[in-house]
């Protein structure tokens, strides 16, 4: 469910900056001027492989005015101590400005480890190095300004904010309507699947019962997903008993899925992509790219593979130890 609710999170930033602003807004620190997505975040990150979920230029890319980077934490990662300093030094020297980094979290858990860990000032001989990331908690956010029908793309941003809490419930349906309510079809469906992605199983059921009751279930396109959806969640109990066929037909069915997004967005979809994608049968795979389709501004956006992180190089200790143990 984590990587689902990052997922989430991390695609609507880079699809709709304004929604970095508007957090940074309700804040009290919103940005000066129009975000715009900088290239490094999307395939080479500048100079090391180290990978920020979302990095944002304030002005034009030739002459930005500042930067933003943008973490989602989920959870506890020591190594965050060493990378986000480094992440936040290198786009400073790349562009030669000021910047911040932004971290998401949902968890108090999460905001107590980076108060310990990540703030008190470290280094070594007198000299000092302090990182202060700005953190915006979402779970502590007003439902109000998450759950607006006027920003209907917020709403599975609130149920990622309350995917761990007791008012789960009553936040995803409120979202569900918001979503049925305010968004195309295909659109529609997408956000559904990604808010149904962040809940268990009786959820799930409960939210699919009261999707049906809405009006606009009996519309061809709604019907269609909700056999969809509700075929998934059987393959879901009895994965390891699933026939070739049946999954092959998942499969073809979800790649339909994506590309009748793209083309309800109007966005080009080129002969090999398209062939890549009716290819693809992995299902969490094309669940990725479904979520992606709804957001991204360019067919290619939605199959990207991310970065792969840089292996971990031997510590002096186990170098010492391999030569030790060499015939």
């Amino acid at each position: 469910m984590l990587g689902v609710i990052h997922g989430v999170i991390t695609e609507l930033l880079g699809t709709h900056p304004d929604t970095l602003a508007y957090l940074l807004g309700l804040h009290g620190q919103a940005p000066a001027g129009p975000l715009v997505p900088a290239p490094e975040t999307e395939a080479r990150p500048w100079l090391l492989e180290r990978r920020i979920d979302g990095a944002f230029l304030l002005g034009t890319s030739a002459a930005p005015e500042g930067f933003l980077l943008s973490e989602v934490q989920l959870d506890i990662d020591p190594d965050k101590r060493f990378s986000w300093p480094l992440c936040v030094e290198l786009w400073r020297t790349r562009y030669r400005c000021e910047g911040a980094l932004v971290v998401f979290t949902v968890h108090p858990q999460v905001r107590r480890w980076i108060t310990r860990e990540i703030l008190p000032a470290t280094g070594l001989w007198g000299s000092q190095r302090e990182m202060r990331p700005l953190v915006l908690a979402l779970d502590e956010m007003d439902l109000a300004l998450l759950l607006r029908p006027d920003r209907p793309h917020l709403a599975w941003l609130a149920v990622a904010a309350h995917a761990a809490a007791k008012d789960l419930p009553e936040v995803a349906d409120e979202a569900v309507r918001i979503t049925i309510d305010r968004l195309p079809d295909q659109l529609a469906t997408a956000q559904l699947d990604a808010i149904l992605g962040m809940v268990d199983r009786a959820l799930r059921t409960t939210l699919e019962r009261r999707m049906m009751e809405h009006p606009r279930f009996r519309s061809e396109t709604f019907r269609r997903w909700y056999a969809q959806a509700t075929a998934e969640g059987r393959a879901e109990g009895t994965a390891k008993g699933l026939a070739e066929g049946t999954a092959k037909g998942l499969a073809e069915g979800k790649a339909n899925s994506i590309l009748t997004v793209l083309a309800a967005r109007g966005i080009p979809v080129s002969d090999a992509l398209r062939a890549r994608i009716l290819k693809c049968t992995d299902l969490d795979t094309l669940d990725t790219w479904l979520r992606r389709a709804a957001l991204v501004a360019s067919a290619s956006a939605v199959v990207r593979a991310a970065s792969p992180r840089p292996k971990d190089k031997p510590t002096r200790s186990s170098r010492k130890t391999a030569r030790a143990h060499r015939p």
